[in-house]
């Protein structure tokens, strides 16, 4: 009875936890790292007006 939006805007959060991070933390994967966390949050406030 969920509505989908919200299950696939929790999704990334299980996925990125279960992910290991390699023991060199590279720039580069910092930068990657920040980009999806700051790419979650708005579908999630977008998400929430429209349902």
């Amino acid at each position: 009875m969920l509505p989908q939006p919200s299950t696939s805007a929790y999704a990334p959060l299980p996925l990125i936890a279960a992910r290991p991070p390699p023991e060199p933390r590279t720039p580069q994967i910092v930068a990657l790292e920040r980009a999806e966390m700051t790419a979650a949050p708005p579908t999630r406030l977008r998400v929430r007006p429209c349902g």
